[in-house]
Formats: structure tokens, C-alpha cells, sequence
């Protein structure tokens, strides 16, 4: 993306999510093979002055074995505790209906931070 279109997105979407009033959180959607990209962690920046809670989903969890996926929720967790208190992170995987309940019952009760689970 050229630079001049890349920094117009950054002041468009930076702008709405520090300045939106009507925002109570975020559902930040990773891909559970690589998350925390510079993306991920810019859009973290531009919610960290706003103390909005964050909802990370570890999408395309049914992609990685158990292990690997269990893994990969606690660096991420441990990862964003050091930078950002306000978030959760979870397990998901739509074609296997990991985590739909969980995140349903986040959203609905405003993305208030629970204790994260890895499905059962």
C-alpha cells in the first residue's frame, strides 16, 4: 500500500477508535498462526490511551493441534498483560465451533474480562 494511502487509514481508523465516545470495546480478531503482527499491535496502541477493553480471538484455532494452540494462547495473553491490561484473549474457530459461546457472552456483557478459557 503506498505510503500516502497507508498513513490516511492510520489518521482515518486511529482517529475513530481513540475519539469514538459511542465505543465501549474491541473484538480484535488474530489469526491463532500469527498473531501479534505490527498491525496487531498498532491497533493496540491507538486503544491503550482509551483504557477500552480489548477482546483478542485467536481465530483458525482448528488449524493448530491442541498443544500448539494452548501455546499460543498463553504467549499471546502473557504478551498483551505486559502491554495492556484491559484485554482478554480466547480460542476460535467458526468451522468448529470453538469459542462462539464465549465470545457471544463477552460481547453481550460489554467485553468485561473474565478468566480466558481454551475449549474443553
Amino acid at each position: 500500500m503506498p505510503a500516502a494511502a497507508r498513513a490516511h487509514w492510520h489518521e482515518l481508523i486511529g482517529g475513530y477508535l481513540q475519539t469514538r465516545s459511542s465505543l465501549r470495546g474491541v473484538v480484535l480478531i488474530m489469526d491463532a498462526r500469527h498473531p501479534l503482527t505490527e498491525l496487531d499491535w498498532t491497533l493496540i496502541a491507538w486503544l491503550k490511551p482509551t483504557g477500552r477493553p480489548v477482546h483478542v480471538l485467536l481465530s483458525k484455532s482448528d488449524k493448530l493441534n491442541r498443544q500448539t494452540a494452548s501455546a499460543t494462547l498463553h504467549s499471546v495473553e502473557a504478551a498483551l498483560r505486559q502491554d495492556y491490561a484491559s484485554c482478554s484473549v480466547q480460542l476460535f474457530s467458526s468451522t468448529r465451533k470453538i469459542g462462539i459461546a464465549e465470545a457471544a457472552a463477552r460481547s453481550a456483557n460489554g467485553l468485561a474480562t473474565t478468566q480466558n478459557k481454551t475449549p474443553g
